[in-house]
């Protein structure tokens, strides 16, 4: 074992053993054994070590174990197992599947043929096989990265937005679901005047958490939409969700909601529990329509929203669905985007990410990876998958 650690690594080759003159001897090459594989270890190591508690299955895609062992599952997948003592001392293998629960490790090799055994050492590198250099920083095949003081600037700091409108007709609210939950910013809102944000009694909010806020229209003169904006981190957004609100008999859009992720997303992780933003939703009489449009459609319905009179704010995505209305509430300009009734989009079948995992404080401790929940999302009987179209 002593060869795989650092403890040999402990000088440089000078000039003078190198030169013409110098005859070759056992310790000079040992020390060039040891600096290679020293600077090996500095680079890939994972600070993961032990002895194998049983021999390997005798099959081509062996299972290797370490009963003392607390990996977490999935924790070295991809990464390297390096035997140091046994007859296979100083082979490699690539290391394609970890489980905690039997604390092993499946090689896609026969590990017993070529002669691990029970009691045999060993090291976890990182990618030593298709990652030589071992730093691409993702925490898989590279440790942790220390990030100094001050130097996570604002663009560095990956977020996003959701977009939400309402229509808000006389003396009525409308409770908005914030997509990100406890990773949200405040929301911004806007309106015409007589639009106000309520955070008092009057928002009557469950037994889970859940980010809301309630707009209210004070101003009996308005019948106009709402908008909130609202910023969150995110380090997900493997599916961008549109959710559209509207009455079953006229067709006529209540409310939108535009994020790059689910609603339960920050807002508990369980889609059941938070199947779309609406906390009004009235079954009987209205209806759930949802797009999952593809980048190249976002990019061009993000493009849409640019305003090019400076006096002029530019659009939201969920403005893109609403009929723009002048000061009187009288409608100027038809939606840019409208539902394809006639299509019939497939529901999203992969996972996606909903939240972190109880323990990611301790991992993020332990410096361990911390790896995202991901669940599929559920398709609920009345929600009705579309696409979008131009007007």
């Amino acid at each position: 074992m002593a060869q795989f650690d650092l403890t040999n690594f402990n000088r440089f080759i000078l000039d003078t053993e190198n030169d013409a003159d110098s005859p070759d001897n056992e310790e000079l090459m040992q020390q060039y054994m040891y600096n290679i594989v020293g600077l090996l270890i500095l680079m890939l190591d994972t600070g993961v070590s032990g002895t194998a508690t049983a021999d390997p299955t005798n099959v081509a895609n062996s299972v290797f174990t370490d009963a003392a062992a607390t990996w977490t599952d999935d924790l070295h997948n991809g990464h390297t197992l390096l035997m140091t003592d046994g007859a296979c001392k100083g082979l490699f293998y690539k290391i394609n599947d970890t489980d905690d629960a039997a604390n092993t490790l499946t090689i896609n090799n026969n590990l017993f043929t070529e002669g691990v055994r029970n009691g045999d050492g060993y090291k976890i590198l990182y990618d030593l096989i298709n990652n030589l250099d071992g730093h691409d920083h993702d925490n898989i095949n590279s440790k942790s990265v220390a990030l100094g003081d001050a130097v996570v600037t604002q663009a560095k700091l990956k977020s996003t937005t959701q977009s939400q409108s309402f229509d808000m007709s006389e003396g009525t609210h409308h409770k908005f679901t914030l997509t990100g939950g406890e990773y949200c910013f405040r929301p911004t809102i806007k309106g015409e005047d007589g639009w106000v944000m309520l955070d008092d009694a009057d928002c009557v909010i469950g037994a889970a958490y859940t980010t809301i806020i309630q707009l209210y229209n004070a101003n009996a003169a308005l019948k106009r939409f709402g908008y909130v904006l609202h910023r969150y981190i995110q380090a997900s957004g493997e599916v961008y969700w549109i959710f559209i609100l509207r009455d079953k008999e006229t067709k006529k859009i209540v409310g939108v909601s535009c994020a790059p992720d689910h609603p339960c997303m920050g807002n508990g992780g369980k889609p059941l529990l938070m199947p779309h933003p609406f906390t009004e939703f009235d079954p009987e009489n209205q209806e759930i329509i949802v797009i999952n449009p593809s980048q190249e459609e976002i990019r061009e319905m993000k493009q849409k929203c640019i305003v090019d009179d400076e006096e002029k704010p530019n659009k939201d995505l969920s403005e893109l669905f609403i009929p723009e209305r002048d000061e009187q509430g009288i409608k100027i300009a038809d939606p840019i985007y409208i539902i394809d009734e006639e299509s019939e989009s497939d529901w999203p079948t992969i996972p996606v990410t909903v939240g972190l995992p109880p323990d990611w404080q301790e991992a993020y401790l332990e410096r361990r990876p911390v790896t995202p929940i991901k669940k599929v999302i559920p398709k609920l009987d009345y929600i009705l998958c579309r696409s979008l179209k131009l007007r």
